[in-house]
Formats: C-alpha cells, structure tokens, sequence
C-alpha cells in the first residue's frame, strides 16, 4: 500500500477544504465567528495578506467575506433616524460621563480606565464629525429639532385627515405642498447636512 492509499478520507476531504481556502472541520457558528474577527481585522486596518495568513485563507476569500459584510451593512447609518443616531451617542456619552464619576469618587486613580474612556469620546466625535460630512448628520444639530416638529405636526395631520375621511388624492397633494416646503428651508433645516 503506497501513502496516498493510507489516507483517510477525511483527510482527503480536510486536504480539498485548505485547497478552497476553508478551515476544515469548521462549525458554522466557527465560521461566523472567524469571519467577524477577520472584518475587525480589516477595519483596524490590516493588510489583506495579513489577514489571510492570520486566518489560513487566500486574501481574495478574504476579500469576499470582507465585501459581503459590508454589502449586508450597508446601510447601517444610511436611511436611518439622524435623530435616533444622535440620542445612541448621548447615551453613550451619559454612559461615559457616569464612568468617569465613578473612577473620580474611588480612591484609586485609574489612569487607564480615563485614557480609554477619553479615546471612545474622540471616536465618538469623529464618527459625529464623519457622518456630518457625508451628509447622514446635519452640519447644524439643532435643525433635527424643527425636523421632530414636523415629523410630529406630520403625524398629527395625516391622523386628522384619516378622521375626516380625506381623499387619498387630498392626502397626496398635502404632502407634496410639504415636501416642496422641505426642499424651500435653508440648507441643513431639511437634514440633508
């Protein structure tokens, strides 16, 4: 019996999975995982052949999972509420600022504990900063204020209209008149940045 005739099956088959670039013998939640940490990898910045190595695949497997992360997240900030962005980074904020108290009250300075904190609120601002400048975030904050006013007069309106029984083409025309309005406020008023 020669030594290819001693193998497994198994190995043959673990042999054809590293020949795909996948770890053999890999969980799905194995391979979830794996795939999270590569992406970490990937936005902390490091190099594909990097990655590759660290996690035994081909860069270009790599850059598959990469790109069907993103593709899947795309629009974890595009069409969402600027206001719901913003009321997640106060509380993270809040959250910060107790931090903070509570190292302040101990008797033990933990420098380490500040010097982090202080980085997730540099990132916190830059993330403000960035989502102002793609336009997610108004330049102006206080514009999302009169933006909740008109949601609200919004949802007030079209409550009274369904009361009174207004036509769907009535409807349509009152909300027309409102976005040509929208378009009208300076920029920045609308959320638009």
């Amino acid at each position: 019996m020669d030594e290819g005739e001693k193998r497994s099956i198994e190995d043959k088959a673990d042999e054809q999975e590293r020949k795909r670039g996948r770890k053999p013998g890999l969980t799905d939640s194995e391979r979830e995982a794996r795939n999270m940490e590569l992406i970490r990898d990937r936005l902390r910045g490091q190099s594909w052949p990097y990655i590759a190595e660290k996690h035994g695949l081909q860069p270009i497997t790599c850059q598959r999972v990469f790109e069907q992360w993103r593709e899947e997240n795309k629009s974890t900030y595009q069409g969402r509420d600027p206001l719901a962005i913003v009321h997640s980074m106060l509380d993270r904020l809040e959250s910060w600022v107790e931090q903070l108290a509570e190292v302040a009250d101990s008797s033990v300075v933990d420098a380490t504990k500040i010097a982090a904190i202080n980085a997730q609120v540099g990132t916190l601002t830059r993330t403000a900063e960035l989502l102002q400048a793609c336009g997610i975030l108004p330049h102006d904050l206080g514009v999302l204020r009169v933006q909740l006013d008109v949601q609200s007069l919004a949802v007030k309106l079209v409550t009274t209209l369904n009361e009174q029984g207004a036509s769907v083409e009535l409807k349509q025309a009152i909300l027309e008149a409102l976005k040509t309005e929208a378009a009208a406020l300076p920029s920045g008023a609308n959320g638009d940045g």
